[in-house]
């Protein structure tokens, strides 16, 4: 067929769709063309959802020594997709891929010196995929900020993400609940655009 040249294509009435091509066909966009886009654009590039981000809000709470103790958040920021209920994402149907989360947990008091280290980890479907950990080893104590954790997870429709916290020693530590604006213990996550 013969190549048609033109620098305007628009609809008769000159509103409504325009259609280029049909099911089964690809439209080719050579090499080194630019497509400028002035209008509004639907359908292309993906919205990092489901998403979702929760933050300890009301009380902190306390971490077991030596058995880790799922964290709760009480304060929804958002929840794109209705995937966040009970501290946990759920991958919702149709939702299967490659996902992002990232967790923190700040303590509101300082390191006991009986304290030997701290730990917070992702738990996939009720294991361990994935934690960060600080050891302390008796050195006197002091402060500890916080702890933060991210990782990316490729999950199936059904599969379950949870954050966990666990202390060594015989001390006691809390993750810390927010403060105003300020968001010290979270738990978020999106999907992946791939």
């Amino acid at each position: 067929m013969g190549t048609i040249k033109t620098t305007n294509i628009e609809t008769i009435t000159g509103s409504g769709t325009l259609t280029i091509g049909q099911s089964g066909e690809t439209i080719s966009i050579p090499s080194g063309v630019t497509i400028t886009n002035n209008g509004t654009q639907t359908g292309f590039g993906g919205t990092n959802s489901p998403r979702f981000l929760a933050t300890k809000q009301t009380s902190s709470q306390s971490l077991s020594n030596g058995a880790w103790t799922k964290l709760t958040f009480d304060n929804e920021i958002y929840d794109i997709g209705s995937c966040y209920a009970s501290d946990r994402f759920t991958v919702p149907s149709g939702e299967a891929g490659l996902y992002q989360f990232f967790t923190n947990c700040m303590f509101d008091n300082s390191l006991p010196t009986d304290t030997d280290y701290v730990v917070i980890a992702f738990h996939k479907n009720g294991a361990s995929v994935g934690d960060n950990q600080s050891d302390f080893r008796n050195t006197g104590g002091g402060y500890s900020n916080s702890k933060f954790l991210a990782i990316t997870l490729d999950l199936s429709v059904g599969d379950y993400v949870e954050s966990y916290g666990v202390i060594g020693g015989s001390g006691t530590l809390s993750a810390a609940n927010s403060s105003g604006d300020k968001q010290r213990t979270y738990f978020g996550g999106y999907k992946l655009i791939t």
